[in-house]
């Protein structure tokens, strides 16, 4: 007497490629791709945020303040040469409250003889001009510190 064995509840396991080619397919889609779909789309706004901010910071009137000051200051021309160009990654805070902003930043420059930062404190009441307390620009190459905020006064 011999029994044939019971039919397997969920089919034939060395077929599944063959009975079950599209349920196979939408899972590897939605199971693998579908993940790497939702991780590329978190990933590319949390981008945009980010550029988003220091592309803000960038162009802010501080920045085009300092950026001005240091390309008029004859020691920093010398240092690093014309034209001086603002680095891609500027960091720092920002703020703006009331009419009135205040500023903390680091901002990378270069020029053709060289590269640097400028290193920013500074505040501005309403329409008032900018107030540096600190606006010091860093050479990378010598490490000198040159301080825009308190130029040396001229000795007669």
């Amino acid at each position: 007497m011999s029994a044939s064995p019971p039919d397997l509840p969920f089919g034939d396991p060395t077929a599944i490629t063959t009975q079950n080619r599209s349920a196979v397919g939408k899972g590897v889609l939605i199971g693998c791709g579908g993940c790497a779909v939702v991780l590329l789309g978190i990933a590319g706004v949390f981008s945009a945020i980010f550029f988003g901010v220091f592309a803000a910071i960038g162009k802010s009137d501080a920045v085009a303040e300092v950026m001005k000051r240091a390309g008029e200051s004859k020691v920093v021309r010398e240092q690093l040469g014309t034209p001086l160009q603002r680095g891609w990654l500027t960091t720092g805070n920002l703020e703006t409250a009331n009419g009135s902003s205040s500023a903390e930043l680091q901002i990378p420059i270069e020029g053709p003889k060289g590269s640097g930062r400028i290193e920013v404190n500074g505040y501005k009441r309403g329409s008032e001009p900018w107030v540096f307390t600190v606006l010091d620009v860093l050479i990378d190459s010598t490490s000198e510190r040159i301080d825009l905020a308190h130029p040396a006064e001229a000795i007669p």
